[in-house]
């Protein structure tokens, strides 16, 4: 059975940017969806329910840097992809507000659709499966928990740094350690 597609929200006063986005996405099989207007980008989630966010810092009415606090605030799981051609983004403090990652406009098609699918292939439920008794979404799960917390204790439970070593947001690894119950 074929995957049904993603659905992106791409959040950016800039229409030509918004429109060169809508078809790269499109053209690699996503279901998107524009918002020009920030101030509507609440409803919009709400209505949508997208797998993922796109969503630009420099906004006339509502900067993004507000939106990405009130969108993780609501819902919490939603991964969100900051993208900006500000020459002074603060990158640890987006990420740290909620950001699962960011990208520096200009990028590549390529930077774009790696960040997509790796951000929305790591919010996916794991299908549980079972091959001859063992549950393997059990044998992920426990993996992932000794990884995160070798981690945590090779770099003396420094959460930044953790993040760092396993290449992921601190955001991310927060949620992890939350999720897998992990307590230091």
């Amino acid at each position: 059975m074929k995957e049904p597609k993603k659905t992106v929200l791409l959040i950016d006063d800039d229409i030509d940017f918004l429109e060169s986005t809508e078809d790269t996405l499109q053209e690699a099989g996503f279901r998107i969806r524009g918002c020009s207007d920030p101030t509507k980008a609440l409803l919009t989630i709400q209505e949508l329910h997208p797998d993922c966010v796109i969503l630009d810092i420099l906004m006339p009415g509502l900067d993004g840097e507000d939106l990405l606090l009130m969108i993780r605030g609501k819902y919490a799981e939603l991964p969100i992809l900051v993208c900006s051609g500000a020459p002074h983004v603060d990158v640890p403090a987006l990420l740290k507000s909620g950001a699962s990652e960011v990208l520096r406009k200009p990028f590549t098609e390529t930077a774009l659709l790696t960040a997509l699918d790796q951000m929305i292939s790591d919010e996916k439920e794991a299908v549980s499966l079972v091959v001859k008794g063992f549950n393997l979404y059990d044998i992920r799960t426990t993996v992932t928990r000794k990884v995160i917390i070798k981690a945590l204790a090779k770099t003396h439970f420094n959460l930044p740094k953790a993040a760092l070593l396993l290449g992921i947001a601190q955001k991310r690894l927060q949620r992890y350690i939350k999720q897998l119950k992990i307590s230091f």
